[in-house]
């Protein structure tokens, strides 16, 4: 299992609940709102630039990041990325129209990380990740290689989020279906509390709820991710779950 101190959490979606932070839930009625309230924060010019979960991710992604300026790394993980935009441009080419330059340069994989270190003047080490099922995984398992290979690296921001692909599933090669755009968004460090890191983790392994994702310890919160248990999870399943168990929290 990999065990980090969750930091910070912001939890957006369009269908159900989202999270700002901890103890801090968003309603089902109030998602709309919440979701405008994160897009204001990108300027007109770039917000143009991004589709509906990047929208969403890049929003979170600057509050955090302004929340913590000690962030050494991003990860932006998506199964989707931009898939929706250049499906949409391969409609237009086939129709015979021309490609947009603002759609064509907004297409890769990156875009949205791109838009986010522009908006935050951000000059650090930026991933994008995409792992087909295992997208979310793969996230995880990169922020854990990261903080294990540079001892002097402190935070990461790790983002995960996906399109709604109503219209055009045929996408991807395996069904899908995320219940509409998401964003989910955590700031991770290492463990840390009275002794080595390397105790605190042991300690909590040991004792982990099975099923749940976050626990208390020594006053912080701790996300516990198991790749051989949760490699299929979506970011949205576990933004559900991480709303359910820490929207009764207080910040750490």
């Amino acid at each position: 299992m990999f065990c980090f101190q969750l930091d910070d959490i912001c939890y957006a979606a369009s269908r159900g609940t989202g999270l700002r932070g901890f103890g801090s839930p968003v309603p089902a009625e109030d998602c709309a709102v919440f979701q405008k309230d994160l897009s204001s924060d990108i300027p007109m010019l770039l917000r143009r630039r991004l589709l509906p979960a990047g929208r969403l991710a890049v929003g979170a992604g600057s509050r955090l990041l302004a929340r913590w300026p000690d962030i050494s790394r991003i990860i932006f993980a998506s199964r989707t990325g931009e898939s929706v935009r250049c499906f949409r441009m391969l409609q237009e080419i086939f129709a015979g129209n021309g490609l947009s330059p603002m759609e064509f340069a907004s297409s890769v994989q990156n875009s949205n990380a791109g838009v986010l270190s522009i908006i935050r003047g951000y000059q650090g080490e930026v991933t994008a990740v995409a792992g087909g099922v295992n997208t979310l995984s793969a996230a995880v398992t990169e922020a854990w290689a990261a903080l294990c290979a540079h001892p002097d690296m402190k935070r990461i921001l790790l983002a995960v989020s996906e399109e709604s692909l109503e219209g055009s599933r045929d996408i991807l090669a395996e069904p899908a279906d995320f219940g509409g755009e998401y964003a989910l968004v955590l700031v991770l460090s290492r463990c840390s509390g009275n002794g080595r890191a390397g105790a605190v983790q042991d300690l909590l392994e040991a004792q982990w709820p099975e099923g749940r994702y976050l626990r208390r310890y020594n006053g912080g919160a701790f996300f516990g991710f198991s790749p051989e248990r949760d490699g299929n999870l979506s970011g949205r399943e576990l933004g559900a779950a991480l709303a359910d168990e820490c929207g009764i929290w207080e910040r750490p």
